[in-house]
């Protein structure tokens, strides 16, 4: 996550301070792994399901609203990351809320596979071509 948030960001951390914390500790290196698990580990422990749920709820919340007020051709602009366009980055973001969530609670509870853990793999972009429609039921999937 870049030193400066987006203001999304920032009016997110009221509705999931965990989530975001855990944004802000991560990034792509191994630091930044070990980073992430320890600020998992602070924040999450027993009975605490409702409270990271309501928080994930509130990222797809914000996330559909802003896929709501983009404008279509949007979907088509830079999207951030590698040579990505919007759709593909967005898609991107719907698999990685289901699977690093998985994740995330496999470590919390200790069930963390030490024999071929998951990794993370990046550089696996949605389909550049997908429609706002497609991205609102992928972003459904990433609720469930």
């Amino acid at each position: 996550m870049s030193a400066t948030p987006a203001a999304w960001v920032a009016a997110l951390e009221a509705d999931a301070p965990d989530v975001v914390a855990c944004w802000r500790a991560f990034d792509w290196s191994l630091s930044g792994l070990k980073s992430l698990r320890r600020e998992v580990h602070a924040r999450v422990h027993d009975g605490d399901a409702p409270r990271i749920l309501a928080q994930q709820e509130a990222v797809g919340d914000a996330l559909e609203a802003i896929l709501r007020d983009l404008p279509q051709r949007s979907l088509r602009a830079p999207g951030g990351e590698e040579d990505w366009n919007v759709a593909q980055a967005f898609a991107h973001t719907t698999a990685a809320r289901r699977f690093l969530s998985t994740w995330a609670a496999l470590d919390a509870d200790g069930g963390w596979p030490e024999h071929r853990p998951p990794v993370v793999s990046p550089s696996v972009p949605g389909r550049p071509d997908a429609t706002r429609d497609e991205l609102l039921v992928l972003l459904d999937k990433s609720r469930r």
